[in-house]
């Protein structure tokens, strides 16, 4: 119940922030941009190649964010809208790559940009980043912001303009693939052990 609170409180003063910074009051935006840089780049990170690259994405969904608050009305999350920008962002930069983004060891960690120390040691990041790299781009983004974002469902499929039902599916379907190819993975690695 204390967690509904606080989420409500949080996706108002978002709605305030965001109000206030259509309204050209730079400290609001400001303040989104510290509430939001970090999940964005979580969820860019599906599609960067790099740290350079990575920024580089970060940095124009936050300016396309800012020429869009102008026109921005307060009908759904705040958080939806931002992650749906970004989507288009990443998804922009995979085409200019012919499409084959791989989420690549040099791309940073999700611990590199934690203050807490991170989500998981290096090692187990780096193995969790090859195998939703196998994961088709739908599967791959509902994960993402199921487990990294922590997104609930109906929010992942606002952003995505899909059913929750699908969204729900998706991610079924998703951890029933990373079970495979974990298990074949561990397979390789007794067969060269």
């Amino acid at each position: 119940m204390n967690d509904e609170v606080d989420v409500a409180g949080s996706d108002r003063l978002d709605e305030l922030l965001a109000i206030r910074a259509s309204q050209g009051d730079t400290a609001a935006f400001g303040a989104l941009y510290d509430r939001y840089a970090r999940r964005v780049a979580r969820l860019l990170r599906t599609y960067a190649r790099d740290q350079a690259d990575l920024e580089d994405m970060v940095h124009d969904t936050f300016c396309r964010v800012m020429d869009a608050l102008p026109s921005y009305r307060s009908q759904g999350a705040f958080r939806s809208w931002l992650f749906t920008i970004a989507l288009n962002v990443g998804r922009k930069a995979a085409r200019r790559h012919d499409g084959s983004v791989p989420l690549t060891e040099e791309c940073p960690t999700a611990s590199s940009d934690m203050e807490s120390g991170g989500l998981l040691p290096v090692e187990a990041e780096t193995l969790a980043r090859r195998l939703l790299a196998a994961l088709s781009e739908p599967k791959r983004l509902v994960v993402v912001m199921r487990i990294w974002l922590d997104l609930p469902y109906e929010e992942i499929a606002a952003i995505l303009s899909i059913p929750p039902a699908t969204a729900r599916t998706r991610m079924h379907s998703a951890l029933h693939d990373l079970r495979t190819l974990l298990a074949h993975e561990a397979s390789e690695e007794v067969r060269t052990a």
